[in-house]
């Protein structure tokens, strides 16, 4: 998904919003709350880390410096241990033209299995099959297969990936 960042369950990730006026200045002095809606049920983080059926007191975001990075805010969100999409807001103010709409952040089991794959691709020792073109990818040990790219008999300029099981 594009338009969802991927993060290992479990762990945090850093939400930074920018907030700035009519002229592109940082808007410093800001009480910046943060809506987490869970998609599974609905329910919204509050700021003692209960999830509740609706928005109470959320958690607000920590201005970084008013000095030296003015209109920047963040949050350290805590990946809950469960596989889900959360929605985010950071809101400024009431008005619409200080909120910004961080977007979704999906619990996944192994947040750094594609940056693996990526890495692997671009370093790793690969070969490809005269017969059938198939490309494999091997993992580090430069002996497990990571990742093989088949060549779809649909379209033989794109291949299709058939992701195997990482050791």
């Amino acid at each position: 998904m594009l338009d969802c960042i991927r993060v290992k369950k479990g762990s945090s990730q850093r939400l930074i919003a920018v907030f700035v006026d009519v002229a592109g200045a940082g808007k410093t002095g800001l009480i910046v709350s943060v809506r987490v809606l869970r998609a599974s049920d609905g329910k919204y983080l509050a700021d003692d880390a209960s999830w509740n059926v609706s928005p109470t007191s959320e958690p607000t975001a920590a201005e970084v410096s008013a000095t030296h990075n003015p209109g920047v805010y963040e949050y350290e969100f805590a990946m809950p241990d469960a596989l889900d999409q959360y929605l985010i807001r950071m809101d400024g103010t009431a008005a619409a033209a200080n909120r910004y709409v961080y977007g979704r952040i999906e619990a996944v089991a192994t947040g750094d299995a594609d940056l693996h794959k990526v890495r692997a691709a671009l370093v790793n020792r690969q070969t490809q099959s005269i017969a059938d073109g198939v490309v494999t990818i091997m993992d580090d040990d430069g002996v497990t297969p990571l990742v093989t790219l088949t060549p779809s008999v649909d379209d033989p300029d794109n291949a299709s990936e058939n992701i195997l099981t990482p050791s």
